[in-house]
């Protein structure tokens, strides 16, 4: 089932409850603190944003306010991790470390049970419109969804725990108009318990933020967007060595990530042709759709 819940209206407020799908903030495909839903990563290429992600089973109530103004608050019993594939070229460096790491055919991964209600997770999401400027805020009590692999714990049955650190999440938004621009912005803050970042089984404090706009370009119906994404890891000071978590051999600890996009549609937007590029500049990755 992709979705699936049923929505009750009061007078001042509804409630949707089942398998949900939501996303929070501007960002063109990319954003800093849609963090409640799982993404599916084992086919990186087809799926829209939406489609990669996982529908998450909550409670979630909304209070509209003045004009255009929205209070989201959220429950979700449990915290479902992201999906990744275990072979291809997607597979992600830990899984590969390990696979080096073990026998042949002994691979055993072993995550931590996240379908305890201890597990839940809390979300608050204000959004309004004030003189042209769309605005949002965020707070989240969830789960930072970089898996923690702690390597030194893999027992002699070849099996690899994963756990995920508990952080509070603090997200802002905007988007407004200038000159035919539609510019938008990110901000987030994920707060674990490792402030000094010299803790080497909790991952670091960190900040991500992002900025893009689009522009129609006035022949036919082509629009450009640009967007950039940018994490700077807080307390790398405290990052000694390859025991911690957070280490990083070339001791580049912030990561900014360049998307543009050329997009135009036919017969009535029925059809939609696009190109799109991504540009990883600490390690000049880049991919090209």
């Amino acid at each position: 089932i992709d979705e699936a819940w049923f929505q009750i209206f009061f007078n001042n407020f509804n409630i949707e409850t089942g398998y949900i799908k939501l996303i929070w903030g501007k960002g063109n495909k990319a954003f800093t603190f849609d963090n409640l839903n799982a993404v599916d990563y084992t086919d990186f290429i087809n799926p829209s944003y939406l489609d990669r992600k996982i529908a998450e089973a909550m409670i979630k109530i909304n209070v509209p306010f003045g004009m255009q103004g929205m209070v989201e608050a959220v429950y979700t019993p449990v915290f479902t991790p992201d999906v990744y594939p275990t072979d291809g070229d997607w597979v992600q460096i830990d899984y590969k470390i390990w696979e080096a790491m073990s026998p042949p055919n002994s691979l055993s991964i072993s995550p931590e049970d996240t379908s305890t209600l201890a597990k839940s997770q809390l979300g608050l999401h204000i959004t309004d419109s004030i003189g042209g400027f769309d605005v949002g805020a965020s707070y989240q009590y969830t789960f930072l969804r970089k898996v923690f692999t702690d390597f030194s714990t893999i027992g002699g049955d070849g099996n690899l725990p994963l756990s995920w650190d508990r952080v509070h999440l603090f997200g802002a938004e905007t988007a407004f108009v200038i000159a035919a621009f539609n510019i938008w912005a990110e901000i987030a803050y994920y707060m674990t318990s490792d402030f000094s970042g010299d803790n080497p089984l909790v991952h670091n404090n960190r900040f991500l933020y992002l900025f893009g706009f689009e522009r129609d370009l006035m022949i036919h119906n082509i629009s450009l967007n640009i967007q950039g994404k940018s994490e700077l890891i807080l307390g790398s000071d405290g990052v000694t060595d390859s025991s911690d978590i957070d280490y990083e051999s070339d001791t580049a600890y912030n990561s900014h990530l360049l998307t543009a996009g050329l997009r135009d549609s036919f017969l009535n937007k029925k059809i939609t042709a696009e190109l799109n590029g991504s540009y990883y500049m600490e390690d000049g990755d880049f991919m090209i759709m």
